[in-house]
């Protein structure tokens, strides 16, 4: 006995404990030290009653029948939102007193109203210097056929003629691509307002 008093205590013994047990015990704890005593087969006696209630009210519900929910399957509008529905309600169809928007399409008013009134201004200077540039081979080409002995000849007025030519298509490209570029803003700018 006092083998097993020390071994369960951890090795203190009482005082006035006795010995009054059979030799043949005082051996067993130290046989059965780290050996199954015992097993259990069914749930633990802590866990027991908590799992079979459970499981008993989990298959009573799964036996009731289907019940549908009948009620409503939205919020509804809030506060905030119903508001904003009587505020929109109250809005009125535009009138002509209203001024209504009528659409307008792009014309030849609307493309001199919107276009730069003072694109002449804006072209003349590239006009000038073409000018310019034709004066000077112009100048050179008469020096040369000076020198040549043929001013004044057949060959002069062809020249002069090519290079009329040639001043007229660049001003007329110049001015061209200046009033396109001026009618694509003033649309681009009168779909915008629209």
């Amino acid at each position: 006995m006092a083998d097993i008093l020390n071994y369960q205590t951890g090795g203190v013994t009482p005082s006035n404990v006795t010995t009054a047990m059979p030799t043949a015990t005082a051996t067993a704890p130290e046989t059965m030290i780290g050996k199954k005593t015992g097993q259990e087969s069914a749930l633990s006696n802590w866990a027991g009653p908590y799992v079979t209630d459970m499981l008993g009210k989990g298959a009573a519900l799964a036996e009731q029948p289907y019940e549908a929910f009948t009620g409503p399957l939205t919020a509804g509008p809030s506060e905030i939102q119903t508001q904003a529905f009587q505020g929109i309600g109250g809005l009125a169809a535009p009138t002509a007193q209203m001024g209504a928007y009528t659409p307008q399409t792009f014309g030849a008013a609307q493309a001199s109203q919107y276009m730069n009134p003072y694109i002449q201004q804006a072209l003349q200077p590239q006009l000038d210097e073409l000018n310019r540039q034709q004066q000077i081979k112009r100048v050179a080409n008469a020096g040369r056929l000076t020198q040549a002995g043929a001013f004044g000849g057949g060959r002069q007025a062809i020249m002069e003629s090519e290079l009329d030519r040639a001043y007229l298509d660049k001003a007329a490209g110049v001015t061209g691509q200046g009033y396109r570029d001026a009618y694509n803003r003033a649309q681009q700018q009168f779909n915008t307002e629209q």
